[in-house]
């Protein structure tokens, strides 16, 4: 019964396509089109805008300096307070900082580990002027 029906919608399905014209354009189908394509080209122009803008560089930079300034330039002798009572024992003192103490770390791998940084930022910093200047075209 199942083939039946799926011969049924086949010998359908190909007189449907045989029968079906091809559907040809315009002669001035590419044109048009053409001529909307430049048109939402010329409309639509990426704005660059900052996530933070000057004024809120401006403002940060001089909270921090104010705040570095305050904590240099104060010379108040105070006591530790509450801060003195914490006890950072246990970031020096345990199993993991003890056996890493052995732990050399070798001058090429140092070396290695500032060059892949440095070459890290470099491309940050080319694959940005590049997307810019795509976004400018």
């Amino acid at each position: 019964m199942d083939e039946n029906i799926e011969k049924n919608l086949d010998s359908l399905s190909r007189k449907v396509v045989k029968d079906a014209s091809l559907e040809r354009p315009s002669e001035n189908f590419m044109d048009s089109v053409m001529a909307q394509v430049t048109a939402l080209e010329d409309n639509r122009v990426t704005v660059y805008q900052p996530l933070i803008s000057r004024k809120g560089w401006i403002l940060i930079a001089i909270i921090f300096l104010s705040v570095m300034s305050y904590a240099i330039f104060n010379n108040q002798n105070t006591e530790p307070g509450w801060f003195g009572t914490l006890d950072f024992s246990i970031f020096y003192k345990n199993e993991i900082t003890t056996l890493l103490t052995g732990v050399s770390i070798p001058q090429v791998l140092t070396y290695a580990v500032v060059l892949f940084g440095g070459m890290f930022g470099l491309q940050i910093s080319l694959l940005k002027h590049h997307f810019n200047q795509r976004l400018q075209h």
